[in-house]
């Protein structure tokens, strides 16, 4: 007959669940670190990108003010107006540096930066020539070199690689916007996942644990009841033990009883042996009889042997 066998597949199979679940649980875990770090760095982007936009407007706005400025100047004469046009003019190269190191991850923008800090120069050329006019007394001079010259065409070259850059990166905001999203959307699926799979693998832990419990309850029931049959047992053979020793004991006294009657049947045998002799030499009427006796005597007396 064929013995079972004691592990049998199936109970093969739920043994290794739990490290399945585990395995699975930490494959989730590695994802969800993954997706983590790619939405931390999806969102890293996202906040360039405003930064972008925004170091691009502060730097358009500064544009409009110190040309508001040096046509302030020229319409008034106002000393004031050169301070506070000196004050943002010297704002824009730093803007402008700003601008490049913020886009010199991309080659389009980092082109048009370049173009753009060209586009402010002429710009700023122009507007210092008019009022360096205003401020030797050429106020015509100064005006007809505005509405004369090529000042609009150099304000709209600005505002044109702005509003470039401007689509540029709201194309981008757009799109790592939605990676962010999808990203987010991912994540919360994973931890979603992880934690199904984290109760799963705690239900089986506990399911296993519990089952571990219930075969060692019945191994100890089982050893319980072999040690006490084992204790019956040893018992018994104590108690048969105890049995041979009193036959043992019993075989000994008998052994001791019989050499002695043997030794006693010896003696009488003397007695009885010389008694018979005197017996018939009394009745023949011969009295010569003592050697019997004595013999009688020292069969009677005689240690045994």
């Amino acid at each position: 007959m064929k013995e079972a066998d004691p592990n049998p597949p199936k109970a093969v199979g739920r043994a290794r669940l739990p490290v399945l679940f585990g395995a699975m649980v930490a494959v989730v875990a590695a994802i969800v670190a993954l997706l983590s770090q790619l939405q931390k760095d999806r969102e890293a982007w996202v906040r360039h990108t405003l930064e972008v936009q925004t170091a691009i407007g502060e730097l358009g706005n500064s544009v409009y003010r110190v040309e508001a400025l040096e046509r302030g100047y020229l319409i008034t004469g106002a000393d004031n107006y050169v301070r506070f046009y000196n004050r943002e003019r010297v704002n824009l190269p730093a803007q402008l540096a700003e601008l490049g190191a913020l886009t010199a991850d991309n080659a389009q923008e980092k082109a048009a930066v370049v173009a753009l800090r060209a586009a402010v120069q002429r710009k700023l050329a122009e507007l210092d020539g008019a009022i360096a006019l205003r401020r030797a007394g050429a106020a015509d001079a100064a005006l007809a070199s505005v509405k004369e010259g090529p000042s609009w065409d150099r304000q709209v070259d600005v505002a044109r690689i702005m509003d470039q850059m401007r689509v540029i990166e709201g194309r981008l905001l757009a799109q790592r916007t939605r990676e962010a999203k999808w990203l987010n959307l991912a994540l919360l699926f994973s931890v979603a996942l992880a934690g199904l799979l984290t109760m799963g693998f705690a239900g089986l832990w506990v399911e296993q644990a519990r089952k571990a419990g219930r075969e060692l309850q019945t191994a100890y029931q089982e050893l319980s009841a072999t040690n006490a049959e084992l204790v019956s047992q040893m018992a018994s053979r104590a108690a048969a033990e105890n049995q041979v020793r009193q036959m043992q004991k019993m075989e000994a006294v008998g052994q001791l009883t019989g050499g002695i009657a043997h030794d006693f049947n010896n003696m009488l045998a003397v007695v009885i042996g010389n008694l018979n002799l005197i017996q018939r030499r009394l009745a023949k009427g011969d009295p010569k009889i003592g050697g019997f006796v004595e013999s009688a005597l020292e069969g009677a007396t005689a240690p045994p042997p």
